[in-house]
């Protein structure tokens, strides 16, 4: 039987694109000695989410080397340098879907318990929860940072669901990263929705989530469903 729901924070319960976009001027101010002369704000910010798109689910080195090979980058920063940068940069600057107080309000209404499970430094995650006024809105939250394991590991995932004093086959996972969430969250018994920010199901590696939605708003019309589906 399902009882509680657990997210993933980044892609998401928050509009990273609307985010990048106003980040932007402040982040390009910390990275300017990296980017090449000539190679205009606007140009820096086409490659810098062009490299977000294509490599969100790979490594900070590919993001890199997308944007070096395309003439973005005067020299290499260092990959967890820069990861931080952006990650610390984002943090005041998160965007809220408008639905996402809703759903969440609507889902405890529900009887359901809710915990966040994120991955990323706790000081920054920290910054975002505050900045969208999140920090409320769970029962749980586990700030991977904290606990010093990382999804896709299977701590995080059993942490909070003993938190809610739920076992992991009463929890379902929303998610978007196809390893850190779907096949994490699967690997303890829990079943998994994919939200698919970033495009059409491609990552045959990884197992298949047990439902999917474009964005997280489309939760609420499907839980009947889901519910009905783990009796």
């Amino acid at each position: 039987m399902l009882k509680a729901i657990l997210f993933d924070l980044d892609h998401t319960l928050y509009d990273r694109e609307a985010s990048l976009q106003r980040m932007m001027p402040d982040f390009c101010d910390k990275v300017r000695e990296y980017i090449n002369d000539g190679v205009s704000f606007e140009r820096f910010k086409e490659l810098m989410i062009e490299a977000e798109h294509l490599h969100n689910y790979h490594t900070w080195k590919d993001r890199l080397e997308y944007m070096d090979s395309h003439g973005a980058l005067k020299k290499y920063p260092d990959q967890e340098e820069y990861r931080y940068i952006f990650n610390s940069t984002m943090g005041p600057f998160c965007v809220n879907y408008d639905f996402t107080f809703k759903l969440l309000a609507d889902i405890k209404d529900m009887g359901y318990k809710t915990g966040l499970v994120t991955n990323g430094f706790t000081e920054i995650q920290e910054t975002k929860l505050k900045t969208l006024g999140l920090s409320g809105c769970f029962d749980t939250i586990c700030i991977c940072g904290m606990r010093g394991k990382q999804k896709p590991e299977p701590e995080p995932f059993l942490e909070t669901a003993e938190a809610l004093n739920m076992r992991p086959e009463e929890c379902i996972y929303v998610g978007d990263n196809p390893r850190n969430d779907i096949l994490g969250a699967k690997r303890v018994g829990m079943k998994t929705l994919w939200v698919a920010t970033l495009g059409p199901w491609k990552y045959y590696e990884y197992p298949r989530p047990d439902y999917a939605v474009v964005n997280v708003g489309e939760l609420g019309a499907i839980l009947p469903v889901i519910a009905k589906d783990m009796e």
